[in-house]
């Protein structure tokens, strides 16, 4: 698997977590990109092993620290390189959308799936609070010839949205994407 597939699959999976530029009271600040799961088997599996080879590739000597929380485990790697390294690639998204470069889209679908989407196996379901996450997830489905419905409020309490895989595209999206998530693997 390719660095670029890894970096897609990172970027996907920061969906249950993210990058943040932390600014202390002592005028101190740190750049700390966090995966978020309850499956610590997903995280050393499939996150892990990928954030070591990308930190490899950028030259980091960053740690990739493994955190235990009352009902998440976090995967945390602090580096102002990586944050920025992932915002910039992040931004490339919509053009590797509207090219339908396929491999990394591949990568960020499996990963944002294996991050947030529905793990019951009945159904194919993504969410996410911020609505153009899913929007870009349509629009990349597209480029597999595959339609999603959505984006829509799912939790208005929670202000939570979500798309969803029609049944008669289920198939074609195992095929064609994937997971890695121990739940549906």
């Amino acid at each position: 698997m390719s660095y670029i597939h890894d970096v897609a699959y990172l970027i996907g999976a920061l969906a249950d977590g993210g990058c943040y530029h932390l600014k202390y009271h002592d005028g101190r600040s740190e750049y700390r990109c966090v995966w978020t799961q309850a499956s610590l088997e997903w995280l050393l599996n499939s996150v892990k092993p990928r954030l070591e080879n990308v930190t490899r590739a950028l030259s980091l000597n960053n740690k990739v620290k493994l955190l235990k929380g009352n009902t998440r485990y976090e995967i945390r790697v602090s580096s102002k390189r990586l944050f920025q390294y992932f915002k910039e690639f992040k931004a490339t998204m919509p053009d590797l959308i509207k090219r339908c470069e396929e491999g990394a889209l591949k990568y960020w679908l499996r990963g944002l799936y294996d991050a947030e989407g529905d793990k019951s196996g009945k159904r194919l379901r993504l969410w996410n609070k911020d609505t153009s996450i899913l929007t870009f997830a349509v629009q990349a489905l597209k480029c597999y010839e595959i339609e999603a419905i959505g984006p829509y409020l799912d939790d208005k309490r929670h202000g939570v949205y979500v798309i969803e895989i029609p049944s008669k595209y289920r198939q074609k999206y195992l095929n064609m994407i994937g997971s890695e998530h121990p739940k549906l693997v």
